[in-house]
């Protein structure tokens, strides 16, 4: 099974990805998730949808307001700034959250494990 996504970095397009999950099912169906940034309603993103020759009707809507890091200009300065007092104070961070990358969760476990063993040392 692939899941094949797609990127389209356009301040003009509604959607930045496409995930075609289709081929997850069996047999495999002409399924895709769409995502934006930012709140939009199910009518926006219906309307948006319907300029996609390859969407056809909506199935459901769903909106996460804390699911993306956002890398602005001041990205890097301000998560140091941040991990670097919360290291002085002794509070470690860990993720996709709590250090503020897009980790995928294989990425997610070897931090845990790096983590735990640099606690275990202490």
């Amino acid at each position: 099974m692939i899941s094949v996504s797609a990127y389209l970095p356009n301040p003009n397009s509604l959607f930045h990805r496409y995930i075609h999950i289709g081929s997850f099912f069996n047999p495999v169906k002409p399924y895709t998730i769409t995502e934006s940034v930012g709140y939009r309603t199910k009518e926006e993103m219906i309307q948006a949808g319907s300029t996609d020759p390859f969407l056809n009707s909506a199935l459901g809507h769903n909106y996460e307001e804390l699911a993306y890091v956002v890398f602005d200009s001041n990205y890097k300065n301000a998560t140091t700034l941040i991990k670097d007092y919360l290291n002085e104070i002794g509070l470690f961070t860990l993720g996709r959250f709590g250090e503020w990358q897009y980790y995928n969760m294989d990425v997610c476990i070897k931090k845990a494990i790096d983590l735990a063993r640099l606690i275990n040392k202490d």
